[in-house]
């Protein structure tokens, strides 16, 4: 095996430049932050030219040497440099000027650095390092922890990626080597602050002073496996009073909307003046429903005829509007997309010009409320999964736990309403996992008791062969078995990282790329790229076929080409798996009932053989026709796709 230096994976060796720059740094002068800026200190170095700052507002965040300062600056741990903050993803960064240690030194005597901050002329001083493990990421998703080391291309890869990068060609015969011991490396920087909130990983549970036993027993639910630190950061916070009469007002003013009609046209109408007119016509319809509302607060609304002084209650409507549909996909069918692409229109350059303001905030989650509060050890108390659990039926020790949690965690910054909000925003979100994942689960269970792969009963075989009844896929009954079970354990895992797909789903298509209007055969479509959005489902797949070795149909997932136009078409989609399933679960537990009432005896029992032929019968026409290709748009895109699956099984309900 190969051994690799560290120093080439941490970007220390051969990607950063020391030349004439060195001679003009004692030439420039000193540059202070402005508005979207802040000063950090390098962590560490990730490679590909990435690193982790602590930025001196409190933060850690994942930050991208970009420019000319990627080729020709040195940048390494330890060191002081200036960051721009994005606009919509507050835990990333781009490094925009790096100070040498006299100018650090200045920074620190204007005040613009805290005290506490130690400064270094290139790494950290050995005092403050320590031997721990470091993440290497994968050079091509740059989210992912890498698992090989590839001798021919010098790059670290995580699993999918190497596969992907590597699947044929020359690139068949390179060495791989593994990352032993898996990923790590030396000189983790323990940073000299007090006190660090970090965004970009889970902290490990703290341990209470006290016996929390003694109070609550704390025993393990069986959602609480599915709830960690990290999660927190995508469960949105539910609505409360004010925001619920927002979101009504919203909701209205998007129903009587009619912006995808008048924008996504064929129109010798320029197009930015479209979005533009019904953009402000929108916009006015809000200000004019919040002003019927509330008239004292709407009239000092109306009162500043100009939009982007009230940008920020605006921000607030549409953010709102999205996180309600984040937990509740049964709603908004239609207003979502409204308001999804009149988003997504509002950041495009040419409108940004034109409106002077953004109509986008982050979502509000569970984790940047507590993060804002000072309080993120609530989520790792553990009777938070006692009074958060959708699944116990003792509503006296939830009330218990409960009552534990605000008295130990309530203080000036944090109400006892912030806490019992955060509390039913976890409790929503497993519920939320629990609704939508158990006609699945239960789906599985009623394939693995009805039917064998091995051998199958007269008249049950799920065999389909292409041509017959509208199939367009050719299995054996045991081929056929296996196809579905994996479709339907794929679905479960998607199911249950929904949360991270839709926020993967919403930065694709608000982080302000462009699209263009084709026709895919289904209407006039946006088709726009969703690199996010594919890099998650990728992620997701190839777990799930690791689980289930000797995968059955094709695993291409159509993103962003005429089979799925848009990462919100995408979504759209996998939200409607509990609604297409939970009808036909139902309809099979009901079954047993209606074989013992007087109405419904005989004839379940004479012409279906009683009920659990009856429910075989059911079952083996589901598994056949909603699994049987269909769904593709012809006989050349046989639908045993990611996307096609799905497709066929909409086609019957």
């Amino acid at each position: 095996m190969s051994s690799y230096s560290i120093d080439t994976f941490l970007g220390r060796g051969k990607n950063r430049r020391r030349g004439k720059n060195d001679n003009e740094e004692n030439k420039r002068e000193l540059e202070f932050k402005e508005d979207g800026q802040q000063y950090a200190q390098v962590v560490r170095m990730l490679g590909n030219g990435r690193l982790e700052a602590y930025c001196f507002d409190g933060v850690t965040r994942l930050g991208h040497i970009r420019g000319k300062m990627r080729k020709k600056v040195w940048v390494g741990a330890g060191d002081i440099i200036l960051v721009s903050l994005r606009e919509y993803q507050d835990g990333k960064v781009d490094i925009i000027h790096k100070y040498n240690a006299d100018e650090a030194r200045s920074l620190k005597a204007y005040g613009e650095l805290p005290e506490s901050a130690r400064i270094n002329e290139t790494t950290m001083d050995l005092r403050y390092v320590r031997m721990a493990t470091t993440l290497l990421y994968c050079v091509e998703c740059d989210d992912t922890e890498a698992l090989y080391a590839c001798g021919n291309c010098d790059d670290v890869y995580c699993e999918l990626c190497y596969e992907n990068q590597h699947h044929s060609g020359s690139r068949l015969r390179h060495q791989r080597d593994t990352l032993n011991p898996p990923n790590t490396a030396v000189a983790s920087i323990e940073l000299p602050f007090d006190a660090i909130t970090t965004s970009s990983s889970p902290q490990e549970p703290a341990k209470p002073d006290g016996d929390v036993g003694c109070h609550t027993e704390c025993s393990m639910q069986p959602e609480q496996d599915l709830f960690t630190l990290h999660e927190a950061r995508y469960i949105p916070l539910r609505l409360d009073a004010h925001e619920r009469s927002l979101f009504q007002i919203l909701d209205a003013s998007l129903s009587v909307s009619e912006y995808t009609d008048k924008v996504d046209i064929l129109s010798h109408r320029p197009t930015t003046k479209r979005i533009l007119s019904e953009l402000i016509e929108l916009l006015s319809t809000l200000s004019g429903m919040l002003l019927v509302d509330n008239f004292p607060s709407g009239k000092r609304l109306v009162e500043n005829k100009s939009l982007d002084a009230n940008a920020k209650l605006f921000q607030e409507m549409f953010e709102i509007g999205r996180r309600y549909k984040t937990m509740n996909p049964a709603r908004m069918r239609e207003n979502y997309g409204k308001m999804i692409y009149l988003l997504q229109d509002s950041t495009l350059p040419h409108v940004l010009e034109q409106t002077n303001f953004s109509c986008i905030r982050p979502i509000q989650t569970v984790f940047t409320l507590l993060e804002e509060k000072n309080a993120v050890s609530l989520l790792q108390d553990p009777r938070l999964s006692v009074s958060a659990s959708a699944l116990l039926s003792d509503p006296q020790r939830k009330r218990t736990a409960m009552t534990e949690l605000i008295e130990e965690y309530s203080s000036e910054s944090l109400s006892e309403a912030d806490i019992r909000r955060c509390v039913a925003s976890i409790n929503d979100y497993h519920s939320h996992l629990i609704a939508n994942t158990s006609p699945i689960t239960k789906m599985l269970d009623l394939i693995s008791t009805h039917f064998d792969p091995n051998q199958y009963e007269p008249n049950l075989s799920l065999e389909v062969r292409a041509g017959r009844n509208g199939a367009r896929l050719s299995h054996t009954h045991a081929t056929q078995y296996k196809y579905v079970h994996q479709s339907l354990e794929l679905w479960k895992s998607i199911t249950l990282e929904m949360l991270h797909l839709w926020r993967s789903v919403e930065d694709d298509l608000l982080g302000g790329g462009m699209y263009r209007l084709r026709d895919t055969g289904q209407g006039l479509q946006r088709m726009q790229t969703a690199p996010k959005t594919s890099r998650v489902m990728h992620s997701i797949l190839q777990k799930v076929r690791l689980k289930h070795p000797g995968w059955v149909g094709s695993s291409v997932v159509h993103l962003g080409d005429h089979n799925v136009p848009n990462a919100l078409l995408f979504i759209d989609k996998y939200t409607q798996i509990a609604r297409i399933l939970t009808p036909i679960v139902q309809t099979l537990e009901a079954l047993p009932s209606l074989s013992q009432k007087n109405e419904t005896k005989n004839l379940i029992s004479e012409a279906f053989g009683g009920a659990n032929s009856l429910q075989k019968i059911i079952l083996c026409d589901f598994f056949k026709h909603a699994f049987d290709g269909s769904g593709a748009d012809n006989f050349f895109d046989a639908g045993s796709c990611i996307d096609g699956r799905l497709t066929t099984i909409k086609q019957i309900y």
